[in-house]
């Protein structure tokens, strides 16, 4: 359930949920993996009243003392092999910007990102974020590939899909999959600024010209969209 708040109040808007739907879907499946969840430890005492390391962790990552939650996460992980406590420790090393440190981690333990778990889909989340971040272009497609085949087609992965089939120079697929998108979810800036740099790439600058007033419409003084109307501008289009 941490996972699922955790995703809520994820900073970068791409990396929260899409919709409701998803959110109560994810809330289901995390409230059915508790409901079935029988954790099994050691009688100890000298514990007893300590805080739990996972609160402990969430507090450090909310104060943004990244380094702190991710040694507490460590730790954890180190002692009990729990994947929501690689989890943490990576999406700790994630939002400090160390995304070689991810990838680092995610070759040590690459089992995990295929063994199923309560926070499977989460950990292929902070893979592909880091993955993208690092221009491991091949492997970030291969992973939303794999996302979109046990998880199916949200428009979170489908954009970052068509960012990626962009980084590949693929611009007529990252364009067809960028105009499904504004056509069932219309209006998206982060839609629209990719629709123009494909149209771009396509030497369509006509139709580039055209998704940027609508960008520019949901967005307005925006410096990269000023910047873009002067360049669309000398090319003679207004």
């Amino acid at each position: 359930m941490e996972e699922v708040i955790l995703r809520c109040l994820a900073y970068e808007p791409e990396d929260r949920f899409a919709s409701v739907e998803e959110l109560i879907a994810a809330f289901e499946k995390a409230k059915a993996a508790q409901l079935n969840y029988y954790q099994e430890r050691a009688i100890t005492s000298k514990k007893e009243f300590s805080i739990d390391w996972s609160s402990d962790a969430l507090e450090s990552l909310n104060e943004s003392d990244f380094h702190r939650a991710e040694n507490i996460a460590q730790t954890e992980f180190q002692r009990s092999g729990d994947p929501q406590a690689f989890l943490m420790m990576i999406s700790a090393a994630s939002k400090d910007g160390r995304f070689f440190d991810v990838r680092r981690e995610l070759d040590a333990h690459a089992e995990l990102l295929t063994v199923p778990s309560p926070v499977h889909r989460q950990l292929q989340e902070v893979a592909l974020k880091a993955f993208l971040e690092t221009r491991a272009i091949d492997r970030a497609s291969e992973l939303a590939d794999t996302i979109i085949h046990e998880h199916g087609e949200t428009p979170t992965i489908l954009l970052k899909k068509a960012s990626i089939l962009g980084l590949l120079a693929d611009y007529e697929g990252a364009r067809d999959i960028l105009l499904r998108l504004n056509r069932e979810f219309p209006g998206r800036p982060a839609v629209l600024r990719r629709l123009v740099v494909v149209f771009e790439q396509l030497r369509d600058i006509g139709k580039a010209s055209a998704f940027l007033k609508a960008y520019q419409k949901a967005v307005p003084n925006d410096q990269w969209a000023t910047k873009k109307v002067q360049d669309f501008v000398s090319l003679g289009f207004r």
